[in-house]
């Protein structure tokens, strides 16, 4: 996401006599690459959401008190 990390892309040349050879060039990820990461990582984290998770904990009652006959 930084940008830290460098892709390798292989690039063939061609000499002008029917022939080519393979170079490898590194080179820093795209921007989009970056950005779509970013997203990610904050849906992961849950980053950009103004909802709260709220557990409810609903009371129980219990009725054990004794009856009183005298």
């Amino acid at each position: 996401m930084r940008g830290q990390v460098t892709d390798e892309h292989l690039l063939v040349i061609g000499d002008g006599d029917f022939g080519s050879e393979v170079e490898r060039h590194n080179k820093r990820s795209d921007t989009s690459d970056r950005t779509k990461a970013a997203k990610l990582l904050g849906k992961r984290y849950v980053m950009w959401t103004d909802k709260n998770q709220v557990e409810n904990i609903t009371p129980e009652l219990i009725e054990d008190v004794p009856d009183d006959d005298d």
